[in-house]
């Protein structure tokens, strides 16, 4: 039998209902469940009064990080007793995670909740990346396409798990409406293009007068979205509705479901739309949706990403009651293999590989390398990293392991430039070769 564990896991706020939050609260209550003693570490509450949208168990210990204060937070892992650390980020933050391991033992799980190429170019930046996925225990990505982007030398740390579907599979209701319903449901963020399902219903909705479209969510392009709609005419079939904490009965009410994302880091919605058999509409580049979607299965996707690809994709479904009929018993099936229990079983196993490595971490072994002068390429490798990590972004991550470098090689080396004690261990070496 295996011995219980005590996990801790970072879940960035417990007081908003993001995909990654929730299932953060889910692990977490699931773990605890098990058997597990579990501490959940979040960032504190914009306001006192603000209350955890979904209760953690009683069982399970929470505790406030506040960047950059990484010493407190080490100290809080330290009196746990922590036996791994899971960090959920696509963003330079999980840096600081590694700041409070540093010098613990304590094994990184590091769980990369979205697209690669977005997060090396848009969010953060490869050189950073690249080297967290190098001292990080256990790498974990949502879907396959996600592995092409970590060194060969790293396959065996990944483990691929997909997002489960928080509803249980529920076939439609018998009951036939008068009314058609396109649903989306998600953050009002640039991401979404939610203007291009504006667009694309613009073009067709004269040929569908017994359709509508509903758009559930709240965020930065909400205003946008609201005057985009009122320019064209389109209030009496288009409407934005907020946020709304009973998703279950929108999807209900609906009879397909689109997304017309740019990209995603697996698509959370799309799974819980079909398990309320909703066929899917979305784009054939979006990662995560494409990986969900089977075109012409259970959804339809649009060859290009424009409102005149969409809207053809949507009439495609819209226009004919047998495909979407068909197309609806399809997506009950995909929901079916992305069952919860299943999912975290799965992230168990994972936590119990990721556990093995405490006392010899990851970050452990990339220390030790540091520490020896007589390590040639990959000493000189690591430390090239460091130093362009200290010049992005010293205060944040570096500077401690960099301090602790220059410790170890006695007090003199903090007075010297970087470079140039980069330069003259390249010399040095060169030397000891001739």
């Amino acid at each position: 039998m295996k011995p219980k564990l005590k996990i801790a896991i970072v879940n960035r706020s417990i007081y908003y209902s993001g995909g990654i939050e929730y299932f953060g609260y889910n692990l977490a209550n699931w773990l605890a469940d098990r058997g597990h003693q579990v501490l959940v570490l979040s960032r504190p509450p914009f306001e006192p009064s603000h209350q955890p949208v979904i209760p953690l168990r009683s069982e399970i210990l929470h505790r406030h990080f506040t960047p950059p204060d990484y010493l407190a937070t080490r100290e809080i892992l330290l009196n746990f007793d922590a036996d791994l650390c899971i960090a959920m980020y696509s963003s330079a933050e999980v840096l600081f995670w590694v700041q409070a391991l540093f010098s613990t033992g304590i094994p990184l799980l590091y769980s990369e909740r979205n697209k690669p190429e977005i997060i090396e170019n848009e969010w953060w930046n490869r050189k950073e990346r690249q080297m967290l996925l190098g001292i990080s225990d256990s790498i974990h990505v949502m879907i396959p396409e996600f592995t092409q982007s970590i060194p060969l030398s790293l396959q065996k740390r990944i483990r691929i798990i997909p997002h489960f579907s928080r509803f249980p599979t529920k076939p439609p209701p018998t009951a036939t409406r008068q009314i058609r319903k396109i649903l989306s449901l998600g953050r009002l963020d640039p991401q979404k293009q939610l203007h291009l399902l504006i667009s694309a219903f613009e073009l067709i909705h004269s040929r569908f007068p017994n359709w509508k479209v509903e758009i559930w969510g709240a965020g930065a392009v909400e205003q946008s979205l609201l005057e985009m709609i009122i320019e064209k005419k389109l209030s009496h079939c288009i409407s934005l509705n907020g946020e709304t904490r009973t998703p279950e009965n929108q999807f209900q009410s609906a009879d397909l479901f689109c997304i017309p994302s740019k990209f995603e880091g697996f698509g959370n919605t799309v799974v819980e739309a079909m398990s309320h058999s909703l066929p899917v509409v979305g784009f054939a580049e979006c990662s995560g949706v494409n990986w969900i979607v089977q075109d012409g299965v259970n959804g339809v996707l649009a060859p290009e990403m424009t409102a005149e690809s969409l809207a053809q994709a949507l009439s495609k479904l819209m226009g004919d009651d047998e495909l979407r009929q068909k197309m609806s018993d399809a997506a009950l099936v995909r929901a079916a293999d992305f069952d919860k229990e299943t999912i975290l079983t799965q992230w168990e196993e994972m936590i119990y590989e990721c556990v093995s490595h405490k006392g010899n971490t990851a970050l452990q072994r990339a220390l030790a390398e540091l520490e020896d002068p007589e390590s040639n390429a990959a000493h000189l490798n690591l430390l090239w990293r460091l130093n362009a990590t200290f010049e992005e972004r010293m205060e944040y991550f570096s500077y401690p392991l960099i301090q602790y470098v220059h410790y170890k090689r006695n007090k003199w080396f903090v007075k010297w430039p970087w470079k140039i004690i980069l330069k003259l261990w390249r010399i040095k070496n060169r030397i000891r070769k001739r």
